[in-house]
């Protein structure tokens, strides 16, 4: 699992802010939001990257082109050449990033992170504009880390991850059976994370869960084993070319899994509190897909990206 601050929760913020204010669902053509993405790739500004201008980018390799002639800047010549003033001071009184548009809602969610975040939060808008995958929302009050709404997409449904991103956050302020809808007062209190899902890989055929069993590292940790075929043991740990097309392993901090039996289906993000091993991961997975432990089900584990 991967960790970055940046655009998705400002993204998330600014959807969720709009429809508290207008009592309509967002799209990114929706001024707030259009502003936001605006100010994001417009790098030419005085709080972004100066005079360069964002032109192309490649996320990959993390350089800009800073004319229309196509020549790619390295990362840290662009960084080098910045102005002295780090545009992550904050202004006290507006709590926003100096020479941010006033109506730029969710400016303040980029304000504390610096140049180098912002050059990230630029290549993090041409990927996520660029490809579909499924996103989760997740709210919390920031007082007592009390989960407030969390609603996310197995796969993308939307035209991009940003919009995507902006369906989910609105689905999860005011669409989780567990949680009434959100109220206005409740947003300055509230604490947003968005996990965009990389793609499932498949990991084993289960009869039941008992298939699934845990063994002792010896040092406070556990492996999953999984029991394929006829009584054979696949070790998680033996990562050689023999096991590696049978055994990928499971990792309750790194990977996310998915259970599925027929048209049910189930998923659990990684590094979720009070979650520590793979069969707890699986076990809570199949009781929310409804699938019975004793239950023959397919198992899958995906990676994220989590932006806080």
């Amino acid at each position: 699992m991967t960790e970055r601050h940046s655009l998705p929760v400002a993204l998330a913020h600014a959807a969720i802010a709009s429809f508290l204010k207008d009592g309509q669902r967002p799209t990114l053509a929706t001024p707030a939001i259009a502003a936001l993405l605006n100010e994001a790739e417009r790098v030419e500004n005085p709080w972004h990257l100066g005079k360069h201008r964002f032109n192309h980018c490649t996320p990959s390799s993390g350089q800009f082109a800073p004319d229309p002639s196509g020549q790619t800047t390295p990362l840290p010549q662009v960084v080098a050449s910045l102005p002295q003033t780090d545009p992550g001071q904050i202004d006290s009184e507006s709590d926003a990033l100096p020479g941010a548009p006033a109506e730029l809602e969710g400016a303040k969610r980029l304000s504390s992170v610096g140049w180098e975040a912002l050059i990230g939060a630029s290549l993090a808008l041409c990927d996520l504009r660029g490809r579909r995958a499924g996103a989760f929302v997740s709210l919390h009050n920031a007082a007592t880390d009390a989960l407030r709404g969390c609603i996310g997409t197995i796969s993308g449904t939307q035209d991009n991850v940003l919009a995507e991103i902006v369906h989910n956050a609105i689905s999860a302020a005011s669409e989780d059976p567990r949680f009434s809808p959100l109220r206005p007062e409740e947003l300055e209190g509230l604490e947003i994370s968005v996990d965009v899902l990389g793609d499932a890989e498949p990991v084993a055929r289960l009869e039941s869960l008992a298939q699934l069993t845990m063994r002792d590292n010896g040092d406070g940790t556990f492996r999953p084993i999984f029991r394929v075929g006829s009584g054979v043991e696949c070790d998680s740990r033996k990562w050689d070319e023999t096991y590696r097309p049978h055994c990928p392993s499971l990792d309750a901090q790194r990977y996310g899994v998915i259970v599925s039996s027929g048209w049910r289906r189930g998923l659990l993000l990684p590094a979720l509190d009070g979650v520590d091993t793979p069969l707890q991961q699986v076990s809570i997975a199949l009781a929310k897909a409804g699938i019975g432990t004793d239950e023959p089900f397919q198992l899958e584990r995906f990676e994220v990206v989590r932006y806080r």
